[in-house]
């Protein structure tokens, strides 16, 4: 997007975080720090809106990639990818975030498997980092 005229100062680093959280490697705090800048705009939400898409796109990327892996996804990357778009959306709105999702019908069924992976694995008591907080 055009950044111009932006008032998020953390605007880089939020870039930054979105590429990292990607990687299994990635630190836990990675999406915590999102959501504590993403709150300090919970007054005035649509100054994050020239960063979204920078920051939202590759995570969806990221849960497009592990969902066509099928069983092999790391669902300790997604679980992370998912919980920094929820801490977004808490914030800017799921309705705005949804612009940068996939909407490709090819997408449904690797996503699909993936959330049974993913529900499998929690009966299995599989990796889960529980609540942030």
């Amino acid at each position: 997007g055009d950044e111009g005229e932006t008032f998020v100062t953390e605007g880089p680093e939020l870039r930054e975080l979105a590429g990292a959280i990607g990687a299994s490697t990635a630190p836990k705090e990675a999406y915590l720090r999102v959501a504590s800048i993403a709150e300090k705009y919970q007054e005035q939400p649509s100054l994050l809106d020239p960063h979204l898409e920078a920051v939202v796109t590759p995570l969806m990327e990221q849960l497009r990639g592990e969902a066509c892996k099928g069983a092999e996804a790391s669902l300790l990357v997604c679980q992370r990818a998912c919980r920094t778009v929820q801490a977004l959306a808490t914030v800017r709105g799921a309705k705005v975030l949804c612009r940068f999702f996939p909407h490709a019908a090819s997408d449904l069924e690797p996503a699909v498997a993936l959330l049974e992976l993913s529900d499998a694995s929690r009966g299995a008591g599989g990796e889960d980092e529980g609540e942030a907080g």
